[in-house]
């Protein structure tokens, strides 16, 4: 049979698949034209808002960094002299009722001191750093302390800053969890009102933070008195403000 008898059949074939080819390219068009729909039935329905509860307090602790810095010609100089002037520093702390368990080390450091001569680098002398962190209660007693410690320690003595704050904030966690969550609940029913809708029983509820930021009072060198008793430095440590703030979703119904 010549090989032209089977034209016809080939033709029709192909002439089939196109027309299958395009019965689904329009099927797909219509339902694309017709839009995906999206079933909301499950989500969840609520109001959700964030309460937050404040409170401001007066600090009750002050954390003082402060220590002894000497300069020597020699290194051993440099170690007697700062060893000295701390030894008097921790001793006026105690002498003013900080505890042992108040008082930790922070720094030290002892540095070479430089200078070029003649194109070449020489060491002139040595300088020991020496800090400690105190903590003092109460706040009342910070200037008579650091007024102690100058005394005490002379003008090897400095202090490098200051904080205050609250010994203890756990303690008012309940009281602003109590203010957070009624903050919540008005702002829920105000929505709630607003959108013509029920409120109904918290369904969800996240907690935020509550610990406050000290209150740094940054200080260049304190003034020292030459010999006698140095007169105390006011200090005021303002307030702080404790927050904390609770995630809470209603439920809601029309």
């Amino acid at each position: 049979m010549s090989p032209n008898a089977f034209a016809p059949i080939y033709r029709l074939a192909g002439l089939s698949a196109l027309c299958a080819q395009l019965l689904l390219l329009a099927a797909c068009y219509q339902q694309g034209a017709q839009g995906t729909t999206i079933n909301t039935s499950t989500q969840l329905q609520g109001i959700s808002v964030v309460g937050e509860g404040r409170l401001t307090l007066v600090p009750d602790v002050a954390a003082v960094t402060r220590g002894v810095e000497v300069t020597a010609s020699g290194v051993d100089r440099a170690y007697q002299d700062s060893s000295r002037a701390m030894e008097a520093l921790m001793a006026a702390l105690k002498g003013a009722g900080v505890a042992d368990k108040d008082i930790k080390a922070t720094q030290y450091s002892l540095t070479p001191l430089r200078r070029v001569n003649a194109g070449e680098e020489v060491i002139t002398g040595y300088r020991v750093n020496n800090q400690v962190s105190a903590k003092i209660r109460p706040v009342a007693q910070t200037g008579a302390t650091l007024s102690k410690v100058v005394a005490a320690a002379g003008n090897a003595t400095n202090v490098q800053s200051i904080q205050f704050t609250i010994d203890d904030p756990a303690k008012q966690q309940s009281q602003l969890r109590d203010l957070a969550m009624a903050d919540a609940r008005a702002r829920a029913e105000q929505l709630a009102s607003l959108g013509k809708l029920k409120l109904g029983p918290p369904t969800l509820i996240q907690e935020g933070g509550g610990i406050p930021s000290p209150r740094s009072l940054e200080l260049a060198a304190s003034p020292l008195a030459s010999g006698g008793a140095v007169a105390d430095a006011p200090i005021n440590p303002g307030e702080l403000e404790l927050r904390l703030s609770l995630h809470v979703t209603y439920a809601a119904n029309p």
